[in-house]
C-alpha cells in the first residue's frame, strides 16, 4: 500500500484467518508503521514478544470496546498512526469470514478517520489454526480497498451509523474478496 494514497490516522480492517495475517499487512504497508493489538498472552514468551513489539503491537487484555484499549487507539490515531483492527474479533476457525464488529466503527466515529478495508488472501491456507507451522510456498495476497468515510453516516444517530459503517466494511471487504478471487480484473470495487 502507498502511504501516500492514504495519508494521516486511519483504521485498517482486514479479515482475518491467520498469524501470517500481521506481518503480511504490516510489509504490505511498509514502510509506513502500521500498529496492531495483540492478546497479552501472546507477548509471554519472549521470542514471540521480539517478534510483536518489532511489528508495532500493543498487548491488550480486553476488546477493542474496552476503555483501556479505546483509549491506546485514540492516541495512536491522534498521533496519525494506522491502527490495525481485524473486525471479526478473532481469527477465522474455518478460513470464512465473520460478522464484523462494531468496535472499530465506534471508533471511526469518534476519532473521524477513515477505514481502509483490506481483503487477505490464502493465509489460512497456508497456516490455519490447527497447523502447528505454516505451509512453504503457498500464495498469499494483500488488497487494500478504498477508505470508508465516517462522515458519510453523520446523519444517522449514534448506534446506527455505527451499524451501518460496520455493514459497509463487512461489504467492502467481501467486494474486494469476489474482485480479488475472480481474477482481478478492472477497478478495485469501492
Amino acid at each position: 500500500m502507498d502511504p501516500q494514497l492514504h495519508p494521516g490516522a486511519a483504521i485498517i480492517t482486514p479479515n482475518h484467518t491467520s498469524f501470517l495475517d500481521p506481518p503480511l499487512i504490516a510489509s504490505a504497508c511498509w514502510p509506513e508503521d502500521t500498529h496492531f493489538l495483540a492478546r497479552a498472552t501472546l507477548f509471554k514468551s519472549w521470542y514471540m514478544k521480539w517478534i510483536l513489539e518489532h511489528l508495532h503491537s500493543h498487548p491488550v487484555t480486553g476488546s477493542v470496546q474496552d476503555v483501556k484499549t479505546m483509549r491506546l487507539i485514540c492516541d495512536l490515531l491522534k498521533k496519525n498512526k494506522k491502527v490495525v483492527i481485524f473486525p471479526e474479533g478473532i481469527r477465522s476457525e474455518d478460513g470464512q469470514m465473520q460478522s464484523v464488529k462494531s468496535g472499530m466503527s465506534m471508533l471511526a466515529l469518534r476519532m473521524d478517520c477513515p477505514i481502509i478495508p483490506v481483503y487477505i488472501y490464502g493465509t489460512y491456507e497456508a497456516w490455519p489454526r490447527s497447523s502447528k507451522w505454516p505451509k512453504v510456498g503457498s500464495k498469499i495476497a494483500c488488497v487494500f480497498g478504498h477508505p470508508i468515510y465516517p462522515k458519510n453516516f453523520a446523519l444517522l444517530n449514534k448506534k446506527q451509523a455505527q451499524e451501518e459503517l460496520s455493514k459497509q466494511v463487512q461489504i467492502a471487504i467481501e467486494d474486494l474478496k469476489t474482485w480479488y478471487e475472480a481474477g482481478a480484473t478492472g477497478q478495485i470495487p469501492n
